[in-house]
């Protein structure tokens, strides 16, 4: 499913535009789509033979729910949806031209690799890129690779449903050996006002979430964690996530701490309690190499 594609001109149209039963190609694998519609249905574009590579095929009635969220709330004439960029060959799912931002939208598992790469041929072009990940596939107790990568560069999860219903959202949570230990209710963002992080600001951050936010992005919006620091640091909400920052901190240090002594006692015992064995592993080491 997808909201553009190429007419006979090799112009591109928007599905709102186009006429059914009229043959356009896809914007990403040049394959023949078709206009599709109905009562109930959003206009879109769909492939008349499948093609499981082409990204634009695979997207469902969620991703251009998202789509159009943005499409809505960003200035009229400003953003474009589906925007080709050849230089890189890449499709971006939204835009926003004065800000130079790409919104990415992820409702399917996603590799590390792929994000990583996505990331580096936007910003060669001096794109900054958001990343909109759906909670059907992410924020679950056991982070994927992908959110691994994004953990401190811009993204924000959604709830979004293929009614359009739900929310784009920020928290804060509590990483730990890959686990989310722990994290806090969602913080709806208004992506229509988006604020540079100045550099008198970054050195008065607490929570380090913002901190390292502002070290990779220039930007942050409305409603979000960064947001909520910077302009209602007094806020419930910041307040209860700096306090468990701080014992989350203290009881990691003291782990350390204490499977440091636990590796010494281990060593100590095979040095003093056992000394000869010691020797002789050592001895046997040296003349295996």
């Amino acid at each position: 499913m997808q909201l553009y594609a190429l007419d006979e001109k090799d112009e591109i149209i928007s599905a709102e535009s186009a006429q059914k039963q009229r043959d356009y190609r896809c914007l990403e694998c040049a394959s023949c789509v078709r206009l599709r519609s109905g009562s109930h249905r959003k206009r879109h574009f769909y492939h008349l033979e499948p093609n499981r590579s082409c990204r634009l095929h695979q997207k469902g009635a969620v991703h251009l729910q998202l789509q159009t969220y943005f499409y809505r709330h960003l200035p009229e004439g400003d953003c474009q949806l589906e925007y080709r960029m050849p230089a890189i060959g890449r499709i971006a799912d939204v835009v926003w031209f004065s800000k130079k931002i790409v919104f990415e939208i992820q409702y399917s598992p996603i590799t590390a690799e792929e994000v990583n790469r996505r990331n580096l041929d936007y910003q060669r072009l001096g794109w900054t890129v958001v990343w909109i990940l759906h909670e059907r596939r992410f924020n679950h107790i056991r982070l994927s690779a992908a959110e691994h990568l994004l953990r401190y560069l811009p993204h924000y999860f959604t709830n979004m449903n293929s009614q359009g219903d739900g929310i784009i959202y920020d928290q804060f949570d509590l990483i730990y050996q890959g686990m989310r230990r722990d994290k806090m209710g969602p913080l709806a963002v208004d992506f229509t006002q988006p604020c540079p992080f100045l550099i008198d600001q970054k050195g008065g951050l607490s929570l380090e979430r913002v901190r390292r936010r502002a070290e990779h992005s220039p930007y942050f919006f409305a409603g979000d964690l960064s947001d909520l620091e910077l302009r209602k640091r007094e806020d419930s909400y910041i307040q209860n996530a700096l306090q468990k920052e701080m014992a989350f901190t203290h009881n990691e240090q003291l782990r350390r701490v204490l499977q440091r002594e636990c590796v010494f006692r281990r060593l100590a015992n095979v040095i003093f309690k056992r000394p000869y064995q010691f020797v002789f592993r050592l001895l046997l080491e040296r003349t295996c190499r």
